[in-house]
Parts: C-alpha cells; structure tokens; sequence
C-alpha cells in the first residue's frame, strides 16, 4: 500500500542543455510574492505579460473615468481588491502554468 508521500506528485523539472533542476512546488508563493516577476524570472514572458496586462491596463483608463464621476474613493478600494484577488487566483494557477512551460520547453519532468 502506498503512503501519502509516496503518491505526492514531483514538481521538479531538470533543463535538456545544462542539466540544472527547478522545483516549481512553491510557485504559488513566489507568484503571491512576486506577481509577474516570477515568470519573467523564469522566461515565461507571455505569462508575464498577462499578469501585467491584467494589473496594468484596466487601472490606467479606469481612474479617468473614475475622477470624472466622482468615484475616486470607490475605485481605490475595488482596484486594490480586484488586484489581490486576481494575484491570488493567478497564484493558485502557477505551478500547473509553469510545469506547461518547462514542458514545452523540453524540459524533462524528474520522479
């Protein structure tokens, strides 16, 4: 019968060229962290770009739109929320985005 860390998935990825090994078991916390600077850490630029766009562009032509109607206040509040809560289920979502990643990059999955 096997015990519950036996049946524990590896998230260990060792490169094809230099035979470096990268625990990615953690990249929800790196992602909480360190929002998208993770991914370009790790030269995963289209996510990177996502979670840049995501932040970035909504916020830079909402706050006219705000001041305008006098929202200022409201929108400070809902941008910071809505920027935590995409940040936490982006982070939640990071290790599956990273083991695709290495995967297509021919990186090797280690046991």
């Amino acid at each position: 019968m096997e015990t519950a860390t036996e049946v524990r998935k590896s998230w260990v990825f060792r490169s094809p060229r230099s035979g470096k090994e990268i625990d990615i078991s953690l990249a929800w916390l790196w992602t909480l962290l360190f929002g998208p600077f993770y991914f370009l850490w790790h030269n995963n630029y289209v996510h990177a770009a996502i979670l840049f766009g995501i932040f970035l562009l909504p916020f830079l032509f909402l706050k006219d739109i705000a001041a305008l109607a006098g929202l200022d206040t409201f929108f400070e509040v809902s941008r910071l929320v809505v920027g935590a809560v995409i940040l936490v289920i982006y982070s939640i979502l990071a290790r599956e985005i990273m083991s695709k990643h290495f995967k297509r990059e021919g990186w090797t999955h280690c046991e």
